[in-house]
């Protein structure tokens, strides 16, 4: 059995349909939740050039948010009126995405006061997500599915070193008869087994990918606003705020710190 692959612990699975890509399920859904039957799984490092469309779009997000970084240093120099290298030198001296956006939230709230620092958290409030999948897309780890053509399936790479123990365990003991049926016995009581466990395998479809792109594009242009504002080059009469909403970059205020619904 490979260690990468699953062997053939599920060949013998017939296609799906793919029903999964409406917006019934929460994005995106574990593959327990997709498909009982996903055919052969591969974590192989060729898993990306299977799926080179949603590939593509997964690496556009992580491009998109290093331009995002890109766009903070120019808003936090224009804020403290320095140059781009020298602001991003300092942010980058810093540890931590969040240690950088406290010095520009200092900053902001340096030139435009309280509203300043309420305004850059509720330009970033709604890209939380794709900020979340852009580390993920990075640091974790690509896989496909033989019977869900138009996925991809992500699994931390954390579960994904258990998996590999997992998978060595098994094999290790295919070699020993009683070792092997002790081995299925420890499976079947536990349910510890990292081979099925579906749930800790999320599968990426096109409409992930759009939520992510959009919510990328969305911070990447209120950034811009900002920059005009920060370095006053903005016409509008109107303040910052009413010219993000205006462009729908922000929520009106009476509902930027309202939770959602419960149902």
């Amino acid at each position: 059995m490979s260690a990468c692959g699953f062997g053939g612990a599920f060949s013998s699975f017939r296609s799906v349909s793919l029903n999964f890509l409406s917006s019934d399920f929460d994005m995106p859904n574990p593959l327990n939740k997709v498909t009982p039957v996903p055919g052969r799984i591969s974590f192989k490092p060729d898993a990306l050039a299977q799926r080179p469309v949603l590939a593509t779009r997964a690496l556009s997000i992580i491009n998109q948010w290093s331009k995002i970084d890109t766009h903070k240093a120019g808003l936090f120099a224009d804020l403290i009126n320095t140059k781009q290298l020298l602001a991003a030198k300092l942010l980058n001296s810093l540890e931590s995405d969040s240690a950088r956006d406290a010095l520009i939230t200092s900053a902001m709230k340096d030139r435009f006061g309280q509203e300043g620092v309420d305004l850059y958290h509720d330009v970033q409030r709604p890209a939380k997500a794709s900020k979340s999948a852009r580390n993920t897309f990075a640091h974790h780890v690509w896989g496909v599915a033989e019977n869900l053509s138009e996925a991809l399936l992500l699994v931390d790479s954390k579960y994904f070193a258990e998996l590999h123990a997992g998978l060595k365990e098994e094999s290790q003991a295919k070699n020993d008869p009683n070792a092997f049926i002790q081995y299925i016995k420890s499976k079947k009581s536990t349910q510890a087994s990292p081979l099925f466990d579906f749930s800790e395998i999320f599968v990426y479809v096109n409409s992930d990918f759009d939520l992510y792109e959009a919510q990328a594009f969305k911070l990447h242009h209120a950034i811009t606003v900002l920059r005009d504002f920060a370095i006053e080059i903005s016409r509008s009469s109107a303040s910052p705020r009413a010219t993000l909403q205006k462009l729908n970059l922000i929520p009106p205020k009476d509902h930027t710190h309202k939770k959602p619904p419960t149902l």
